[in-house]
């Protein structure tokens, strides 16, 4: 399966509006020290490292593989 770094981004904001957080409320807990980075990961102009889709999955209460946007393996 290829990396589809826009499917990454919808994801993550579909993930983040779920969980009913605001760009800001996402960077602080995850512990970003920027909501811009958040801005451009949604954007599919920046592409998280491992450690901060962990971090992000964490704070979003879902699995790493939601918000890189694969699909749920049964």
């Amino acid at each position: 399966m290829a990396f589809d770094k826009g499917a990454m981004g919808k994801a993550l904001q579909d993930r983040r509006k779920e969980a009913g957080m605001t760009q800001m409320d996402l960077a602080s807990a995850a512990g970003m020290s920027s909501v811009n980075l958040i801005s451009k990961y949604e954007t599919g102009s920046m592409i998280p490292g491992g450690d901060k889709v962990w971090d992000m999955a964490v704070a979003l209460g879902c699995s790493p593989n939601e918000i890189l946007g694969w699909p749920k393996q049964e």
